[in-house]
């Protein structure tokens, strides 16, 4: 099948990773794949030559939007047509609709997030031939707008997430000789800040008692204040944002942060915190359930503001408990690897370009065709 996937931005989120990841699990399937980047200017571009070299790799065409914008005429002079467009961001949501009506096909939208229904873009959600949402309760907010909605959740490539080899990685001992190895990976936008400081908090606690290291994958480190500011230094190893941080995975102990990065820490075998705007404390494998679908965005209503003492006590028992480590890092591993999968996500994809295109087809032709 030959699809077209629009991308706005190479921006620092799970977004870009999410589409990047489609296209390359698409392209390995066989099919015939481009990714427009349609946003030319450099601006909330991060880690761009990485990915196009990631894609290239993949055999998926790329086309750089021109500087002047996208002359739609332009995307679909070389080569024959795609037999489907598929939009992620907003921003392009528009551009979707206008190439499938000028070349005859259905386009199709993946709501990535929360809050999609109320914007101006949402009334392209009503015109897509199907909405896929990445969870269930944005599937039940984009239902609103429309009945065409099916959900398929994030996938990870779990042969680059993966455990490290037997003898290499983080190895953290009972005795606390060995850095207990901590990774958060996100954004750290205001809304995120609150979170961080009590893990940030949390980790100089427990740095009071034993080796720790504090490694972030994040834009940037925020100021938290003093004297946690002063203290934070001891412990932080600040990484970047990366194109891969597969290997950082590797390196570590535990892994907290929310939505996609606790699907890369359970298919890297390692324990997990979910922590978002609330804390949701940790992930025990045993206790999911795919019937039910993941939720791992790190939001609870409910519950009251991260508490750096609930953190600190998680901490302690998988610092303490290497047993309960080594048996979270292989249900995680093994739970990964049956539901959580990159190529599970791209082949029910797939699935739906093809009904896509039977019933874009069939009403074109109508009652009599």
């Amino acid at each position: 099948m030959r699809i077209l996937l629009l991308l706005a931005r190479f921006f620092p989120a799970g977004q870009t990773t999410h589409v990047v990841d489609l296209a390359r699990a698409l392209a390995r399937l066989g099919h015939d794949v481009t990714l427009l980047n349609t946003i030319p200017t450099n601006y909330l571009q991060v880690n761009r030559a990485e990915h196009l070299q990631d894609l290239e790799t993949a055999g998926v065409r790329v086309i750089l939007a021109p500087a002047a914008g996208i002359d739609p005429d332009s995307v679909l002079r070389d080569g024959p047509h795609p037999e489907v467009v598929h939009a992620h961001s907003t921003l392009d949501f528009a551009l979707a609709a206008s190439l499938s009506a000028r070349i005859g096909v259905p386009y199709v939208l993946t709501a990535h997030g929360l809050g999609i229904s109320g914007i101006v873009a949402g009334q392209y959600l009503a015109g897509a031939a199907t909405v896929i949402a990445v969870g269930r309760r944005v599937a039940e907010e984009v239902s609103t707008m429309t009945p065409r909605v099916v959900v398929i959740e994030n996938g990870v490539d779990t042969e680059r997430f993966r455990p490290p080899e037997p003898g290499r990685g983080a190895s953290s001992d009972m005795a606390g000789t060995n850095p207990l190895a901590i990774l958060y990976a996100g954004r750290l936008g205001p809304q995120r800040l609150t979170p961080f400081r009590a893990l940030a908090s949390a980790a100089c606690l427990l740095a009071q008692r034993r080796a720790v290291r504090l490694t972030v994958l994040a834009m940037s480190v925020p100021p938290l204040g003093e004297p946690l500011d002063g203290t934070l230094k001891a412990v932080l190893d600040f990484r970047g944002w990366l194109a891969d941080p597969s290997p950082v995975f590797r390196e570590v102990d535990v892994v907290v942060g929310s939505g996609r990065v606790i699907r890369e820490g359970l298919a890297s075998g390692k324990p997990c915190l979910l922590l978002g705007s609330a804390y949701r404390g940790l992930v025990s494998p045993a206790s999911l359930n795919p019937a039910l679908g993941h939720d791992f965005s790190g939001t609870a209503p409910s519950r009251p503001p991260p508490d750096g003492k609930c953190i600190l006590d998680d901490l302690d028992r998988l610092a303490e408990d290497l047993g309960l480590r080594q048996r979270l890092a292989e249900n995680g591993r093994d739970y990964a690897l049956a539901h959580l999968g990159l190529e599970r996500m791209a082949l029910l994809t797939v699935g739906v370009y093809a009904n896509s295109r039977r019933t874009f087809t069939a009403a074109r032709l109508g009652p009599s065709g």
